[in-house]
Formats: structure tokens, C-alpha cells, sequence
């Protein structure tokens, strides 16, 4: 099955305990392989959409929006573990 499948799939279906979800939504941003802005775009700098980070891979800040996007709907108590996350990297 796609990545793409599993996003959508992950947006609909929340009804899991707080660290499930968090597992599912780190295997899913995971998934993506890791390609630089400059080699995928041709530009020194691109955010790219979750439904392109999902197609194509991208880098640390795709994968970040992407994270943001899975989550923002569900809990902001995600949220905020994502910010935190980002911070200490």
C-alpha cells in the first residue's frame, strides 16, 4: 500500500492511545527517503506540501510539515511533542 494511503488513512482513523498514534505518525514520516532541496527542486530552498514529502522524500523541514499536517487536527498536545522534537535537534 501507498504512503499516500497510509496519510490519509492516518488523518481519519485517530481513535488510538496517545503513543500509538505517535509511533504511526513517526513510521509514516520516516518512510519518505531523505533528498536535499537542491538535488529533488533545484533550489537551495523548498517546503514542500506532506502529499509531495510522501511522493517524492525531501528533507528535515518537509519532514517537519508533514508531521505538523498529520497532527495539527488531532491534539495540540502533539504538537507540541513535534516542537520540542524539532527544538532539541
Amino acid at each position: 500500500h501507498s504512503i499516500q494511503a497510509d496519510f490519509s488513512r492516518f488523518q481519519s482513523s485517530h481513535r488510538d492511545s496517545d503513543i500509538s498514534i505517535i509511533r504511526h505518525a513517526h513510521e509514516l514520516i520516516r518512510r519518505p527517503r531523505y533528498i536535499s532541496d537542491n538535488e529533488l527542486y533545484g533550489m537551495d530552498d523548498y517546503w514542500a506540501p506532506p502529499e509531495e514529502f510522501f511522493e517524492y522524500g525531501g528533507d528535515c523541514e518537509d519532514a517537519a510539515i508533514a508531521a505538523y499536517f498529520l497532527l495539527k487536527d488531532i491534539n495540540n498536545f502533539y504538537l507540541e511533542i513535534v516542537g520540542i522534537f524539532c527544538y532539541q535537534l
